[in-house]
Parts: structure tokens; sequence; C-alpha cells
């Protein structure tokens, strides 16, 4: 039981407090002409939440996010872009002056000159414009600590037991062993 005890507090030292997760952005692709349509790539945001995607801090979509991990917002870089780079933001909206809360990533998006536009796909009702992408693969750190703790675990229960049957060997070889079983 004091093993037990123990290795229960061996394991709430090692494995770290969770962290509330934050958003997380990316753009596909990064860089483009004015006027052509981007994916803005979403994940560890809260579900249901307003979000907010900014290009030089000017709104220029607002969508809920799903409730998959990950999802994709698609907007159009504004035809009077100039060339270089651009901040893109996703936030989930909140009371700070540019309508975002804390909960917010930033990515770079630059405008190149030349070609021709891509033609931005047909309007889609707000709700139905962030779509589920594919979610990132997990961290395998958590992983690998549980399962060394669990092995340390597991090898300082034998060792007791070991340890155990070891006594109760050494007790059954002393004289007198016998005298003191039968009077149990």
């Amino acid at each position: 039981m004091v093993t037990a005890i123990a290795l229960m507090a061996a394991i709430s030292m090692v494995l770290p407090a969770p962290v509330a997760a934050a958003g997380r952005l990316s753009l596909d692709p990064a860089e483009g002409t004015d006027g052509r349509t981007v994916d803005a790539i979403g994940a560890g945001y809260p579900p249901d939440s307003s979000i907010l995607v900014l290009w030089d801090g000017q709104v220029v979509k607002s969508v809920t996010s799903p409730t998959a991990a990950s999802f994709k917002v698609a907007f159009r870089v504004p035809g009077n872009a100039t060339y270089g780079p651009h901040t893109v933001t996703m936030c989930v909206a909140g009371s700070g002056s540019d309508g975002c809360g804390d909960d917010r990533d930033e990515a770079t998006f630059t405008v190149t000159p030349g070609g021709t536009p891509t033609p931005s796909p047909s309007p889609t009702p707000p709700d139905q414009s962030a779509q589920p992408a594919a979610s990132p693969p997990p961290d395998p750190v958590p992983a690998l600590v549980a399962a060394l703790v669990i092995g340390v675990a597991a090898a300082v229960l034998i060792l007791v037991r070991r340890r155990r049957i070891a006594a109760a060997a050494r007790r059954a070889a002393e004289p007198g062993a016998w005298k003191r079983r039968r009077a149990t």
C-alpha cells in the first residue's frame, strides 16, 4: 500500500500539469498574388467559438469553429494588397482593440507580383466555411513518460516481491522455525 502511494506521488511529480491548448495557425499557400484564395488552417481553438481571421488587423472572415481538432477557413487576399509580407491573425473573438481575445496566433503571407488571381470559391454561409482538416499528430512525449513510469513501478513491485519471498525463505531456514509455525 505504501509503495502504491509513493508511486502515485512520483507520477504526479513527473507528469506535467495540463496546459490549456493555444490556437495555432498555418497558411496554405504562404505566398501568392493579390486576389488569391488562401486556406487559414486553425488547430487548438475551443470548439463552437467565434473565430476571426484578420489581414493586417482588419477582419476578413468570421466563422464558428467546429468540434474537430483542426479546421480550415478560406479567405481571399485583398485586391489592393501591396507586395511584400502581411500579417494574418486567427483568434477567438474577444474584447481586444482588434476584436480578438488572448487565444491567437499569427502567420505571414507574402504578396508576390504577377500572375492571375485565383478565382474565389462561390460564397457559402459562414458556419459552413470552417471545414475539419486533418488532425495534427499526437505528441509522443506524454506516452513515453507514462511508459517509463509504468516500467519503473513494475520494477519496484518485482523487487519488493522478491525481497519478501527471500525474507520468508530465510525465516523458514532458521533453527526452530517449525516451532513458530506450529504455535501460530
